[in-house]
């Protein structure tokens, strides 16, 4: 099974979506994009803020907590190169 792709939706419209892709990205090792660069997820906190659920996701190399709406699910290039067997 492969995770949403992050062209699919926007975080910010619907950040309901973007928690579930992130845990989805967390629970499958799924790369992840941050300031342009590629990092993993070690961890996520989930917490209320009035009726909103919120995020942060803590990365690889990183020690602070990230908001979730910074963080992008990481999609490989489709290769156009032709196929030779």
């Amino acid at each position: 099974m492969t995770a949403p792709t992050a062209s699919a939706y926007s975080p910010a419209d619907d950040p309901q979506r973007h928690n579930r892709v992130l845990l989805h990205a967390w629970q499958a090792t799924h790369p992840v994009l941050y300031c342009g660069r590629q990092r993993f997820i070690q961890g996520l906190r989930f917490m209320t803020e009035g009726s909103a659920l919120d995020a942060a996701v803590y990365l690889t190399g990183n020690p602070q907590p990230v908001p979730a709406v910074e963080v992008t699910l990481f999609t490989r290039p489709e290769s156009h190169e032709p196929q030779t067997d």
